[in-house]
């Protein structure tokens, strides 16, 4: 896993190398997550139709930028 922060510092960029493959996220982790994202790290990913939504990292579980809740755009919440 490498790690990069952006300009902003609200988000980490991951390459995970897994399996014969790599993966390309986009990390937003608290403050308090911030720390635990580090290269040699041994992380899990979770996924969802494809996309990667979340990265555990000593039982964190940290949401990606490509989590469909994310971004709330287009979500709703029905209440009876």
């Amino acid at each position: 896993m490498k790690v990069d922060q952006t300009s902003s510092g609200e988000e980490d960029r991951l390459v995970i190398d897994t399996r014969g493959t790599t993966i390309d996220t986009r990390l937003t982790p608290s403050p308090s997550q911030s720390a635990k994202v580090k290269p040699g790290v041994d992380v899990t990913v979770k996924w969802y139709v494809g996309n990667v939504v979340a990265v555990v990292i000593a039982k964190d579980s940290i949401p990606s930028t490509e989590s469909p809740l994310a971004s709330a755009a287009g979500m709703g919440l029905t209440t009876s």
